[in-house]
């Protein structure tokens, strides 16, 4: 939208130029006018026109001084002078003041249109480039956060970037020669060991906080995201030798993080050792990647400075993992936890343990263990790739205390289903007891084990089910069957007294049930059997 005010104390003037010029045509949206450079100053805070054509002699303030404030309190509003008046002093004033042109009167009609078209040209293209100026500094703005992630990674590399003083100038960041430097590496740890997306956005904002909080402590930072649960800050300033200070903005961080990912007490920050320049930030970031994988030793939510402590190596050849395998076949449960537990505790003293060595050692007896459950018909897993989804889960865990929780839970399940097999072995034990004794009864039922066993039908058929793969029925039935083959080797018993000493009321039903077990009837069975 383009606006033009008139001003001139000639009502005639004013009243000519609104009635006689075109405006929609020339581009002029809206039109005002003003007597005088006083009343068109005010109206000219309200109105904000883009051009003003304006009168140069004028009572109380004429063109000249209106342009001069025009100039101060609307710099982009273009100025045209009216006058009869072409004295060069005018036009000395017009010229300085950046009059876009000079109209004599009497006013020419087409003059006028041809300077308005002009200088309405003017404007839309000065609008044009200040949109166009606007979106690039949007778009330069949007991309700060993403150019100083870049540099903070290339950081990480032996040689800095050739062009760093002018990158780190452009990202309003001061270039050090001789200062202070360090690299904290954050490891973002997530429930079930998954690693989400964070998307774009929330990572913008991760970032801007990270930076407001070293800036708060009048340092500096590069920070960026490193894969998708690392976050690289590079800091540097003085604060970084005021230990109190350096520690309660890592704590401040690591609080910040905690909350804006929701991993309370999931974090690891590992401090690299201090340099004293730009180019040396990569030694400072391998000394926190050095740091950084003690937490599989020393766990979740810890702030670990680089130390140069020598740390041996665990000997696993000292624990014979026959020892452990003998514990749990020996029902020890007890000890066996024990076992894992000590193992442990002494590799949090031995860091410089190979970490997949370690992993490699729970894995082989996480096997040993399923083998002697398999032996026992036991299953402490669902999965018929028992060895591959060990190490699956082996593999996941960032420290030594999940894969101590993970192998004494499976010890545990072990155990516990022993412990149930053994109580339902019990159970089948008695039920097959008791049948043995009361077969011949033939009023004998399922009621009448559950009474003498103290359980309820239902859960003594479901455990006699799963432990024999037979029902009680069926097994009562066998039973009986049995003993009449026993008893058909006499031939002075008849079939229906067989039948009434095995539990059967209806001889008939007997020889049925017997043909259906054995495929012949009683008395053929006795013929071809017990001539």
């Amino acid at each position: 939208m383009i606006k033009l005010m008139i001003v001139d104390d000639e009502k005639t003037t004013r009243e000519g130029l609104m009635e006689y010029i075109p405006w929609k045509e020339l581009g002029i949206d809206m039109v005002e006018e003003a007597e005088d450079g006083l009343k068109a100053l005010e109206l000219a805070m309200k109105f904000n026109p883009d051009i003003v054509l304006t009168d140069v002699r004028m009572p109380k303030m004429n063109g000249i001084n209106l342009a001069e404030q025009l100039k101060l309190k609307l710099p982009k509003c273009k100025v045209l002078f009216l006058s009869g008046h072409t004295d060069k002093e005018y036009l000395k004033s017009a010229i300085t003041l950046g009059a876009i042109n000079y109209i004599e009167k009497p006013v020419d009609i087409e003059e006028v249109k041809r300077v308005i078209s002009y200088t309405v040209q003017l404007c839309k293209k000065e609008k044009e480039q200040e949109l166009r100026e606007i979106g690039l500094v949007n778009k330069v703005t949007e991309s700060i956060p993403l150019l100083i992630e870049k540099l903070c990674l290339e950081l990480i590399a032996p040689s800095p970037p050739v062009d760093l003083i002018e990158r780190l100038s452009f990202l309003y960041l001061p270039y050090l020669e001789k200062d202070f430097f360090i690299t904290v590496l954050v490891k973002l740890n997530f429930a079930n060991n998954s690693i989400p997306e964070i998307n774009p956005e929330k990572k913008e904002v991760i970032l801007k906080k990270i930076s407001q909080l070293v800036e708060e402590n009048e340092a500096y930072s590069l920070c960026g995201f490193k894969e998708r649960d690392y976050i690289i800050i590079h800091i540097y300033g003085g604060l970084i030798k005021n230990t109190p200070l350096f520690n309660s903005l890592l704590n401040t961080i690591k609080l910040n993080l905690e909350q804006l990912l929701q991993l309370e007490n999931r974090l690891f920050i590992a401090v690299g050792e201090m340099v004293y320049q730009f180019k040396d930030l990569h030694k400072s970031y391998k000394t926190s990647v050095i740091t950084v994988q003690k937490q599989f030793f020393l766990g979740y939510d810890k702030i670990l400075f680089f130390t140069m402590e020598k740390s041996d190596f665990y000997d696993f050849s000292k624990q014979n993992q026959q020892v452990f395998f003998d514990l749990i076949i020996a029902g020890r449960k007890s000890e066996a936890e024990l076992f894992i537990k000590n193992i442990v505790n002494e590799l949090r003293y031995n860091t410089n343990t190979l970490i997949n060595n370690i992993k490699n050692y729970f894995f082989n007896l996480l096997v040993g263990i399923t083998k002697i459950a398999q032996d026992r018909n036991i299953a402490i897993v669902e999965s018929n790739r028992k060895e591959e989804f060990f190490w699956e889960e082996i593999s996941k865990a960032n420290t030594i205390y999940e894969i101590e929780d993970y192998i004494l839970n499976k010890i545990n399940t072990f155990f516990e289903i022993l412990a149930h097999k053994k109580n339902n072995n019990s159970i089948v034990l008695s039920i097959t007891k008791y049948i043995h004794n009361n077969y011949s009864n033939n009023d004998l039922t399922i009621k009448d084990i559950a009474a003498y066993t103290f359980l309820t039908p239902n859960y003594l058929c479901l455990v006699f089910k799963k432990e024999t793969g037979k029902t009680i029925n069926q097994f009562i039935t066998e039973i009986r069957i049995e003993k009449a083959k026993e008893l058909l080797k006499d031939r002075q018993i008849k079939l229906y007294e067989i039948a009434s000493l095995i539990g059967f009321s209806d001889a008939n039903y007997f020889a049925k049930t017997f043909k259906k077990l054995e495929g012949i009837n009683p008395s053929d069975f006795r013929e071809k059997y017990f001539l």
